[in-house]
């Protein structure tokens, strides 16, 4: 089994790094490195978004590392900040030291190729798995008879009501455990990391394509019809690609149209919804509830609650949701506050205990 080391490391990596023993990779993280100002350099993970530790501390140079990994995984990084020339050349000196290496960062081809021709001179493998179509407009059928395939298995939706709350790594978590008891699972996500783990990659660009929605919606259901017929799944988790629901008036956070798009062309019989820790959440199950039920036509079997909150200053200057984290140990206490209003089941999903009181909820609820 490979070493490897995880670079730049952020919170939109933590799913990656929980499951990374699980992915089809056949390696386990030795380190993870920030960038110096990133603020997290010197913690343990857990210290990104305030969950329990994971043992593994942060460092700051890749560098002082390349005695101890044989494959470096470049993240897709924030895409809000531009490219550092750093990372590029810190690849170019792990493949002169012969390490192997997963590229999930946009660059322009001309790096990419300078780094393929070097990595074949020095036998190592580069892999480009940023996703080339992240921006173009995916390929789909102008002519085509509208037509919705319908899967005879049950389909679950893992969405969140602003779009914050983990959706990838629980939909990532309770797709192994299902498939480590023996079942058969199909997933769908447009999350990056997604094939890693068997996973159906969706193009993140489908739902900003510049064609009419009608094209959009039978591309998804192609795409349901494609991995049922060739998984012959029992039962199928699919991502919502943004928020639930609009956020306010003020932040509408997207308005929730790209994951209606999807529930068009992959029609959910069920959803699970990711809430977030503030103090009036506890009504949220409900009304959500009801909103979905007339919106999405699925019943709402179960939620969880993230430790995420929204910052309402942040959220103020830029006009997007922005959130910050409340202690592990209020979210157990809030859960229970919570079982008192609603009858829906409600998790704490940052620890395996929760995840697998879900996955055993799912088995006995719909496959059983």
């Amino acid at each position: 089994m490979k070493r490897a080391v995880v670079y730049p490391v952020s919170k939109n990596d933590i799913a990656l790094i929980r499951y990374f023993e699980r992915s089809n990779l056949n390696a386990r993280i030795k380190g993870c490195v920030a960038p110096y100002g990133s603020g997290i350099v010197g913690n343990d993970l857990s210290y990104v978004d305030n969950r329990e530790n994971m043992g593994i501390m942060i460092k700051d140079d890749v560098v002082d590392l390349f005695d101890e990994f044989d494959l470096l995984i470049v993240t897709e990084g924030n895409e809000n900040e531009p490219k550092h020339k750093l990372t590029y050349l810190t690849m170019l000196e792990a493949i002169k030291q012969h390490k192997d290496i997963y590229c999930f960062m946009g660059m322009e081809e001309k790096l990419v190729k300078k780094l393929e021709d070097i990595a074949d001179l020095n036998d190592v493998e580069f892999v480009y798995k940023y996703k080339q179509n992240k921006y173009d407009t995916f390929e789909y059928e102008e002519n085509f008879r509208m037509e919705i395939f319908e899967a005879d298995v049950p389909i679950v939706l893992i969405g969140g009501i602003t779009g914050t709350e983990n959706e990838f790594e629980v939909l990532l978590g309770l797709t192994l455990a299902l498939r480590s008891k023996g079942i058969k699972v199909s997933a769908i996500s447009d999350n990056i990391y997604a094939s890693l783990y068997n996973i159906v990659e969706l193009p993140s660009s489908i739902y900003k394509a510049p064609v009419e929605p009608k094209y959009i919606i039978n591309y998804l259901n192609k795409k349901l019809k494609e991995t049922y017929l060739k998984e012959q799944p029992e039962i199928i988790l699919i991502q919502a690609p943004d928020a639930i629901l609009r956020y306010s008036k003020y932040v509408p956070n997207g308005y929730g149209i790209e994951t209606y798009m999807m529930v068009q062309g992959i029609y959910p019989d069920y959803s699970i919804i990711g809430l977030q820790a503030q103090s009036d959440i506890e009504e949220f199950p409900k009304y959500i509830a009801e909103d979905l039920q007339v919106r999405f036509g699925c019943e709402v079997i179960g939620a969880y609650l993230n430790n995420n909150i929204i910052d309402y200053m942040e959220m103020g200057i830029n006009n997007t949701i922005e959130v910050s984290y409340v202690e592990k140990e209020k979210i157990d206490e809030k859960i229970s506050k919570m079982k008192c209003e609603t009858k829906i089941p409600i998790y704490n999903l940052m620890n395996e205990k929760g995840m697998n009181e879900l996955e055993e909820y799912i088995y006995e609820r719909i496959l059983k």
